[in-house]
């Protein structure tokens, strides 16, 4: 788990490195480019991931489930913040200690402590609210770093890589787009903002994201302002056809109380 160098932890799309901990157990042997198509599966999967905690198929998602499952048979309950199997030297450097923060917020917000089943999708409307404060804080804790990164087992800062520095500004554009997005939508739920602030806000926040993160930060923002603009607009269609077909079933029984009354 350990073999990542910090400042650029295993973020390599077609160099992967045999200590890599997102999925990729066929490198060290060498047949990691015989099979194209899992080349090319393994290559989608490691981009969007960081370390040992972000992105898909890390250890943690791959485990979590059946920890849960375990403690649930037992009767009991499970807080992955407490297993020591996830300390905090579980993360290489202070980019993926932030991802790790977010894991353990995003499933203390979001995941039935019992079962430890999801309360709602990542993307869909709740789920984008209920992990609006561990979005947040990721995308905070990622421009910290970033702006001060913390000390490496050699004593001195850490020297993160250009291409690390560009993952930090997606992560940042892609997570505060999520919270700046929900942002939006409870401040025009709460009649704070109306539907032309709503629009300049979410440009004003891609402006934002493209001074502070360049072109790829503020690509990622607004794609997760897009996510949420696009649930937002199913949920009120659905809210209005289901409050449409309620007044005419309810108009129907009204008439036919009438002809038959």
């Amino acid at each position: 788990m350990q073999m990542h160098t910090p400042g650029d932890a295993g973020h390599s799309v077609l160099n992967p490195d045999a200590g890599d901990y997102q999925g990729d157990r066929n490198i060290a042997d060498g047949s990691f480019f015989d099979d194209p198509l899992a080349a090319i599966t393994s290559a989608a999967k490691r981009f969007p991931s960081y370390g040992n905690w972000s992105g898909p198929d890390n250890a943690f998602d791959r485990d979590i489930k059946a920890k849960y499952a375990d403690a649930q048979a037992r009767g009991t309950t499970y807080d992955p913040a407490t297993d020591p199997t996830y300390g905090r030297g579980t993360a290489v450097d202070g980019l993926d200690a932030a991802a790790r923060e977010h894991d353990f917020g995003y499933y203390h917000d979001n995941f039935d402590p019992t079962t430890g089943q999801e309360r709602a999708g990542m993307f869909s409307l709740e789920g984008l609210e209920n992990t609006r404060n561990a979005d947040r804080k990721l995308a905070d804790d990622a421009a910290r770093e970033m702006a001060t990164p913390s000390i490496g087992p050699d004593g001195k800062p850490i020297v993160y890589s250009a291409d690390t520095r560009l993952y930090a500004d997606g992560m940042q554009g892609f997570f505060g787009g999520r919270a700046d997005g929900v942002d939006l939508r409870n401040d025009y739920m709460a009649g704070k903002i109306d539907g032309w602030d709503v629009a300049t806000g979410a440009v004003d926040d891609v402006a934002k994201a493209y001074n502070h993160n360049g072109l790829f930060g503020a690509t990622c923002e607004g794609l997760a302002l897009a996510n949420v603009g696009a649930v937002s607009a199913y949920d009120s269609a659905s809210t209005a056809v289901s409050s449409a077909a309620s007044t005419v079933a309810s108009t129907a029984s009204d008439v036919w109380d009438w002809v038959t009354n």
